[in-house]
């Protein structure tokens, strides 16, 4: 990558990543399988097994991904810029129930906007950005006979706008905020298992924020206290493309610290406590269609930490 400063407040970016990539995938089928109770027989193979199920599926996968960037530093406090870029992942083999099944490297072109400032004698901190990004041969993992198979999803695209910082009110307290706005979905979906055009990214909000407050205080001989809230709110997600998706509705989660530190002292103790409201909320889901399955992952439930660091040096 290269930078070359145009004027004091002006300075173009340059740059160029390489990716090789190689990768062999196959499949055995095992020697003596055991049954499960729902799905494929498995087992582990040895090295007497009946041999590769299947085709063995090998591929070296190449890319060169520009990226440019244009700066421009209005103010000292204030910088905009522009930028284009690309991105690559590289494709594979994944096993199916009959063996392996090839699928095709993904390709990613970003554009964004952005700003970068700090306002009113840097006590405010404000950062902005607008993106879209457009995929091709987008990778989504489906199930297709009881196994979690990549496939090539057709071509995708992603909108939205990022918006950050912190508030220094005082010397004592400051406020951090952040705030997400996401479009996302499938503009040509190959045919593969029903998925079909504007289906959604799967775990990809719409909708996300954060807000943290946090007050620094002193005490005698100058110990010093830190007390700290934080709560992060995300809009419902589905779990997946196509049919084993399953729905989770939006939820926030309030968290909190506070911090001990002695004067002079190597060490600072910490009490904290995540999900303070014990809120039930899920991170994962699956939905077994055909067996009235539907499983996934719970978040934790309130939970305290009391934690002693000590610095060695």
């Amino acid at each position: 990558e290269w930078t070359f400063k145009a004027t004091d407040m002006l300075s173009l970016t340059a740059g160029v990543r390489y990716n090789r990539d190689s990768d062999t995938v196959t499949a055995f089928a095992p020697n003596q399988p055991i049954p499960l109770l729902c799905c494929v027989p498995s087992v582990s193979v040895e090295s007497n097994g009946s041999g590769p199920l299947g085709p063995v599926v090998h591929g070296v996968y190449t890319n060169w991904a520009p990226r440019l960037s244009v700066q421009y530093q209005w103010t000292p406090a204030i910088m905009t810029y522009a930028t284009y870029a690309e991105g690559f992942n590289q494709g594979g083999g994944t096993q199916v129930a009959s063996g392996v099944q090839a699928y095709s490297p993904e390709t990613l072109n970003n554009y964004e906007v952005g700003l970068r400032s700090a306002l009113f004698d840097n006590t405010l901190r404000f950062n902005a950005s607008i993106f879209y990004s457009r995929y091709s041969n987008v990778q989504v993992t489906e199930d297709i006979d009881f196994n979690n198979v990549i496939v090539n999803g057709g071509k995708g695209r992603v909108k939205g706008l990022e918006a950050e910082g912190q508030w220094l009110a005082s010397r004592s307290f400051s406020i951090n905020y952040a705030f997400g706005y996401l479009e996302s979905g499938y503009s040509d979906y190959a045919a593969t298992s029903g998925i079909i055009a504007g289906t959604p990214f799967p775990y990809a909000p719409k909708y996300s924020a954060d807000v943290g407050l946090q007050y620094d205080t002193p005490l005698s001989n100058t110990a010093r206290v830190t007390l700290r809230a934080d709560e992060g709110w995300t809009s419902w997600v589905n779990t997946a493309s196509d049919s084993s998706s399953v729905y989770i509705p939006s939820y926030g989660l309030l968290g909190a610290r506070i911090i001990y530190r002695p004067s002079g002292g190597n060490w600072n103790a910490q009490l904290s406590g995540s999900n303070l409201l014990d809120k039930y909320h899920r991170l994962t889901g699956y939905d077994i269609v055909a067996l009235g399955l539907n499983t996934g992952t719970v978040g934790p439930p309130r939970t305290w930490e009391l934690a002693l660091n000590v610095r060695t040096r």
